[in-house]
């Protein structure tokens, strides 16, 4: 599906794929309360993602 080979990767309906982790929690978590508004708390929610990494 990935054309880099990567997994996880996400195939979406229109066939578009999206790969690496951190990507796709981010993409179906937008406009969720997941990605808090305010920009500190959004800041230690990137923190913990890119320590994960």
């Amino acid at each position: 599906m990935n054309p880099a080979g990567q997994v996880p990767v996400v195939l979406f309906a229109d066939n578009r794929p999206l790969a690496q982790p951190n990507a796709i929690m981010l993409y179906l978590a937008q406009n969720t309360d997941f990605i808090p508004e305010d920009a500190f708390d959004r800041a230690l929610m990137f923190q913990w993602l890119f320590w994960e990494q």
